[in-house]
């Protein structure tokens, strides 16, 4: 529910949205299907997914020291980003961040910015075909206050957390 002066108090639909934890990443998913983690996530919840519900935006930034952490990468060095907004019709439901070495990615399907998944299985499928395949993932979890950006982005009712997935 969301309430302000003037206007009284509107309950929003709620659209609660399973998420899997591990599973999401399950190989069969992605190179047999084309369930992608936030993919599988969604259609676990029973949601419809469309491809063209994503938009992106891929560039070269220097690494952060939890990217640089997470890639094996010195602090600064140039790394891809594949950032992405994701809606579920015209809602906005989630950002989304990758980050690549270039030299695992360069020329590939992960660095084209056209929207939607980079392929059939997404990212973890291209990097599957040309010889990388993931040896173990490791998440955490962050509920903080959504910054001025997101609130607009997400569009975000006052008073809504915001959860970071690293």
């Amino acid at each position: 529910m969301t309430s302000s002066r003037g206007h009284g108090t509107v309950v929003r639909p709620s659209a609660p949205l399973k998420r899997l934890g591990i599973g999401r990443y399950d190989k069969v998913k992605w190179r047999d299907g084309d369930e992608v983690a936030f993919i599988a996530d969604r259609v676990a919840s029973g949601h419809a997914y469309k491809r063209n519900e994503q938009t992106q935006t891929v560039s070269r930034v220097e690494a952060s020291h939890l990217v640089a952490e997470g890639l094996g990468v010195p602090v600064g060095s140039e790394v891809y980003a594949r950032a992405r907004l994701v809606m579920e019709g015209a809602q906005p439901t989630h950002t989304l961040t990758s980050y690549y070495r270039p030299e695992h990615v360069a020329g590939t399907r992960i660095v084209d910015p056209t929207p939607g998944p980079a392929a059939h299985g997404g990212g973890y499928r291209v990097l599957y075909d040309a010889g990388y395949e993931i040896d173990h993932m490791k998440e955490a979890l962050y509920a903080r206050v959504p910054t001025a950006d997101e609130v607009k982005l997400l569009q975000l009712p006052p008073g809504e957390p915001v959860v970071e997935l690293h």
